[in-house]
């Protein structure tokens, strides 16, 4: 039976088209139309009723609009807005001031803002002791809350009740008599006062060098003793201090040991300079993890990472160890056709040895791909079953899943209107896995048919989601299998073993007669069908066994296998063609698929010998190069057996010869005349070509070796480039290949690469050929 799809054979090149030829070998011898908008309402309410609290909103286009208190906007477009609170005086606004929301088509989105009165005021009287002194203050507290100055007293009304911190400053010729940080909590109505002595710096003094190691850690620091204190961060100097005994503490920053130690003494005298330092070591033992996780999990969704160190960025989810404990804040970024998290930004806390997961998650303004699972056969002809998995949730919810087929090749959105719809799947909320059975005889479904499936979701707009990637199968079928296993020059191979192995896991076995036939009855065959001769397993070391994959157009019946020998290449050079295979499939250029051959399939002449033109000589009294080309002709012809035929009519030729000068970079070259548009050699099968010949060329023995190695091109034969060394014919360069006679010139490698290539199936796939 006949997988009935044809494919074309392409592959690959050995030069460049020259002329009129549309591929050549060339052997450098020395040398939608706009959717109507949709619309919706945007309602932003405020309580208490009347309120008239600011608010700005940006719309999906990015514009931003401003108003206060309770508002309908009308005809607003579909998308995405993001909504700010603004302060309002003597109220407290919500407690998140940031709200991102979308719309929907026909819908009304709301922004609703709740807003209290602020309870009554504290009062923060400030004075620093002695009296009159201008001492540097500044006083942090809630909602952002910072004053700073030097009035001396200061009285600060008018408060929000909660945590306050107060800090003294520096005064020069003055050193402070207590810590200069202190903390307060003010209650509604209350009045404090924070005071903060300080003593004049009289008699004899020194200065203190303070160093922080690495330089740039800005961690802080208290010196303290009974002629006062001194607080600050990071490396400085402190001019003026008094002499005596002091101790300064570091701050400990987690993570980090302090060396020499937490706490150093440390001694003040007259008119020197006292140096102090602390080394922040990092211990690593001590570090957490940070696993930053994000859904969909095949999207680059973009996020930044700050904290102690430095910072970090990436997209997608991702692993982050060796991390330094303390607080972080990561920022979820924007990404085109995603809606980001309501929270764009998150807070938390990595303690040592501890593992913290922060998860991003973006709803998708369209439907995400359709993820396949598989295609699996069912055990019935023309029956098989289909199963997918949908994306993550989507900002509009997913209605239903089209499956579509086609025989006619990969469906994608541009053919999506040509792909036979064979079912519609209502969408579940909340399931991710589906499945469904396929049954033969339906919308087209024959058994043994080539079909390319594709599964695509429906959202409650109606928007498609994109195909993803190619899913094609053969409907299983019923059939026979048969075939002959032979050599490179045709004779038959028996006692081979055969297996033939299948999608369903069937096993068959057989052994080839003695005119190298076998022979499968019955089988239930599929996409994953394939056959592979044993030849290694009763003759090790003569061949190399195939194994034969069917694609769309090959047949099943009479497969015809030929088994490439286990020839010993020349030791000059088997360190670069390594074995009869590796050097077969480099030298037909099918070792890896190319842009103008998908595949490793084999092309060459159809028929045998090749008919040859040889006009004559260019000029009078020019060298011979008829009768030199005539002699490379009967050369292969003794050495390979009849190979090549003359005739004195080109258009009955299938090789026609041209002496010129006109491509001078070269000294010869093949180029494909027919088929047209058919690339280079190897890429079709080739109907006619031409071989030329540079008339710069005077040496007679010249003209016959560039000869000589364009009919090895002609006959399918690539350049080769790697090892000089064992002379042979088609290396890049053929200068002297006749110096040691005739019968030399084609090397017994090359002999048996060309007769191998006229022995080998058209179009046979050499990745079948099972290299050890």
């Amino acid at each position: 039976m006949s997988l009935d799809r044809t494919v074309k054979n392409r592959g690959l090149c050995w030069g460049i088209i020259a002329g009129i030829a549309l591929a050549l070998t060339g052997c450098q011898e020395d040398g939608p139309t706009v959717p109507r908008p949709l619309s919706g309402a945007v309602a932003i309410t405020v309580s208490p009723d009347t309120l008239p609290a600011p608010w700005r909103l940006e719309d999906p286009v990015g514009r931003w609009s401003a108003g206060v208190g309770d508002t309908v906007l009308e005809g607003s477009s579909v998308g995405r807005y993001r909504l700010v609170w603004d302060r309002l005086d003597d109220w407290i606004g919500p407690e998140i001031d940031l709200v991102v929301d979308s719309l929907a088509a026909g819908d009304t989105l709301w922004f609703r803002g709740a807003f209290s009165p602020r309870p009554a005021w504290a009062t923060l009287k400030l004075t620093a002791e002695p009296a009159g002194l201008q001492a540097p203050w500044t006083v942090e507290g809630p909602d952002d809350y910072l004053a700073s100055g030097t009035e001396n007293p200061a009285r600060l009304s008018g408060l929000s009740p909660g945590a306050y911190r107060v800090v003294w400053g520096e005064v020069t010729g003055w050193t402070h008599l207590e810590p200069p940080a202190a903390d307060y909590i003010l209650a509604a109505g209350d009045s404090l006062e924070a005071s903060h002595a300080y003593a004049e710096i009289t008699g004899a003094v020194g200065d203190l060098s303070v160093g922080v190691f690495p330089a740039e850690f800005d961690a802080g620091w208290v010196l303290s003793g009974s002629n006062g204190f001194w607080a600050g961060s990071g490396g400085t100097t402190l001019a003026g201090i008094p002499i005596g005994t002091y101790q300064i503490t570091w701050e400990q920053v987690p993570g980090y040991e302090i060396f020499p130690s937490l706490v150093q003494a440390v001694t003040i005298r007259q008119d020197a300079l006292t140096f102090t330092s602390a080394f922040y070591l990092y211990d690593s033992s001590r570090a957490g993890t940070i696993r930053i996780e994000t859904v969909p999990p095949d999207v680059a969704i973009p996020w930044l990472l700050t904290g102690p160190g430095d910072p970090h960025s990436g997209e997608g989810s991702g692993i982050l160890s060796s991390m330094i404990p303390g607080d972080y804040t990561i920022v979820w970024g924007e990404l085109a056709g995603f809606q980001a998290p309501a929270n764009p930004t998150e807070r938390f806390f990595l303690a040592e040895y501890d593992t913290v997961t922060v998860a991003g998650t973006y709803l998708s303004e369209a439907p995400l791909a359709v993820l396949f699972i598989g295609l699996e056969s069912t055990g019935v002809p023309g029956r098989i079953e289909i199963i997918w998995w949908t994306s993550p949730p989507t900002v509009h919810p997913l209605e239903s899943f089209l499956i579509g087929f086609s025989p006619e090749g990969p469906i994608d959105e541009a053919g999506w209107d040509q792909a036979v719809i064979l079912a519609e799947e209502p969408a579940v909320s909340d399931r991710l896995e589906y499945s469904l059975f396929l049954e033969p005889d339906t919308s087209g479904l024959i058994p043994g048919l080539p079909v390319w499936f594709a599964v695509r979701a429906v959202d409650t707009l109606g928007q498609l989601s994109p195909i993803e990637g190619e899913h094609f199968t053969v409907l299983p079928f019923l059939a026979d299998a048969t075939g002959r296993v032979t050599d490179h020059l045709g004779a038959p191979l028996a006692g081979v073993p055969v297996r033939l192995t299948l999608q369903n896991g069937g096993l068959a076995e057989a052994v080839t007669d003695p005119a190298g036939r076998f022979a499968f009855t019955e089988f239930l065959g599929d996409s994953r069908l394939a056959i592979e001769t044993g030849m290694g397993e009763i003759q090790p070391g003569l061949f190399f066994d195939y194994r034969f994959i069917p694609t769309a157009g090959d047949d099943l019946e009479d497969i015809p296998i030929v088994l490439l020998p286990r020839h010993a290449m020349d030791v000059a050079c088997v360190h670069q063609t390594r074995n009869f295979l590796h050097y077969f499939r480099e030298m037909t250029n099918t070792i890896q698929p190319t842009n103008n051959r998908p595949d490793t399939r084999l092309n060459k002449w159809e028929t045998w010998p090749l008919v040859v033109y040889i006009p004559p000589d260019p000029e009078t009294g020019s060298p011979p190069f008829q009768a030199m080309s005539s002699g490379a002709v009967a050369l292969w012809n003794q050495i390979m057996g009849e190979t090549f035929v003359l005739t004195g009519d080109s258009g009955a030729a299938q090789v026609v010869f041209r002496f010129a000068d006109d491509i001078p970079q070269v000294n010869g070259q093949v180029s494909i005349l027919l088929p047209p548009g058919g690339g280079f050699i190897g890429d079709v099968i080739p109907e006619k070509m031409e071989v030329y010949i540079n008339t710069v060329i005077t040496n007679q023995q010249r003209i016959m070796e560039v000869a000589l190695h364009e009919l090895g091109h002609v006959l399918g034969v690539a350049d080769h480039s790697t090892c000089s060394a064992a002379g042979y014919l088609m290396y890049i360069s053929s200068a002297g290949v006749l110096d040691d006679g005739p019968e030399n010139a084609i090397h017994p490698d090359e002999q048996l690469l060309v007769k191998a290539i006229r022995g080998l199936p058209q179009g046979v796939d050499t990745s079948g050929y099972i290299e050890d």
